[in-house]
């Protein structure tokens, strides 16, 4: 079979004819309902899955991906547009689905990728990225991934290979990442994250909450302004990785307090992050075994700026901390003002730190998020001129003085 044109409309589609290599395109306009099935590509030729003519957009229903392996759902099919899906309701892959690139996809509602029919079943190779997750309604999470009960069950619904990165959130009604039972390969990176947790009627949800059996990495993202943590991983899993974020705000819009950084899992370790204000700890490692807090700068946080509940002498040196009262624009930040937090000369923070396996320049590694005359991760937030999207997607100015 060939290539394909398809839709708008109320659309289920079985694309099991279709060969390597073929391309699925949907026409521009409003679809009451997507499912498209057993669309089966190889590594070397995908199948693609794209948006033609103008913005698809689906209201009503489901954006459905089931039974399919090397697809690629993408939404650069017109020019005129940056996200040229957009999903008002719940996008969904499951049903034994394997190796799926997702991105710019525009999603208001939940992404939703697990199997939770085929237990015995592992998804894997997913990735996820450059897609605007905004003005998700509720309790609904932004990007939901893998089953939350591994500690129940965890040799069923397993994942290995989950990537997310280079995405942005905005206004979230609940956690903006949730990701549990990925043993092998997490990584969450260099993604913008803008007011999450902003409606949820469970305050303490963090913008990206790793649950159990999360083997990986959470890296180069940028957090401002968060109603819960900033990071939340808890119970039973791998070894887990956080380094080079930057959290702005955290834990500021409830009438409790939370951290920036909460850590209830073994095996953690915490690297070369920078903290600016927490309604609680910076870095609170409340239990577990095994963890490590090193060459951070955790920066007018209410309380303690690391705290190690655990009773387990975690490793915690080389960091920089000044709590409560701390004027931030005098520790040596390019500008503070504009949440630009690299540092320059005279800070003290510049070959301060010791190594810990990642790239750094000069006598030692710096403090913090950003090596002094590095570039901070290259994550691209557009004006809103540039794109055809429904809202602004623009970064939340610092208010740090």
């Amino acid at each position: 079979m060939a290539d394909v044109w398809i839709g708008p409309g109320d659309i289920t589609y079985d694309a099991a004819a279709h060969n390597p290599g073929d391309t699925i395109y949907l026409n521009a306009g409003a679809y009451t309902n997507l499912s498209i099935s057993n669309a089966q590509g190889t590594a070397v030729s995908p199948i693609f899955i794209t948006n033609t003519g103008g913005k698809v957009t689906l209201d009503d229903n489901w954006f459905s991906i089931d039974t399919c392996y090397h697809v690629h759902v993408t939404g650069t099919g017109d020019a005129g547009h940056e996200y040229g899906i957009c999903v008002n309701e719940v996008f969904r892959i499951y049903e034994e689905s394997h190796h799926i690139e997702i991105d710019h996809i525009e999603s208001t509602d939940r992404m939703d990728i697990k199997d939770d029919i085929n237990a015995d079943f592992e998804m894997t190779d997913i990735r996820i990225h450059h897609c605007y997750c905004h003005a998700v309604a509720g309790n609904n999470e932004a990007i939901y991934i893998g089953s939350s009960f591994f500690d129940l069950h965890p040799t069923e619904y397993l994942m290995r290979r989950i990537e997310i990165d280079n995405n942005i959130f905005e206004d979230c009604g609940c956690e903006a990442v949730q990701v549990g039972s990925v043993v092998e390969d997490c990584e969450i990176h260099d993604n913008i994250f803008n007011n999450v947790v902003a409606t949820c009627d469970l305050a303490d949800k963090p913008a990206i909450m790793v649950n159990a059996g999360i083997a990986g990495k959470i890296y180069n993202n940028i957090i401002n302004e968060c109603r819960g943590p900033g990071i939340y991983a808890h119970s039973a899993g791998g070894t887990l990785e956080i380094y080079r974020n930057l959290l702005i705000d955290t834990g500021s819009k409830v009438d409790s307090d939370y951290d920036a950084i909460l850590i209830q899992k073994n095996d953690v370790y915490i690297y070369n992050n920078t903290i600016i204000g927490a309604d609680r700890y910076g870095i609170h490692l409340n239990w577990g075994s095994d963890q490590s807090a090193i060459n951070n700068i955790v920066l007018d946080t209410t309380s303690t700026s690391i705290v190690d509940n655990t009773g387990n002498a975690a490793d915690i040196h080389h960091n920089h901390t000044k709590e409560d009262g701390y004027i931030v624009a005098t520790y040596g930040f390019v500008d503070p003002v504009g949440d630009d937090y690299r540092i320059e000369p005279p800070c003290d923070g510049i070959d301060a730190g010791v190594d810990v396996g990642l790239p750094y320049q000069g006598t030692a590694p710096d403090l913090g998020a950003y090596e002094y005359e590095t570039i901070p991760p290259s994550v691209t937030v557009h004006a809103a001129s540039a794109l055809a999207v429904d809202s602004p997607c623009t970064r939340i100015a610092g208010r740090r003085q």
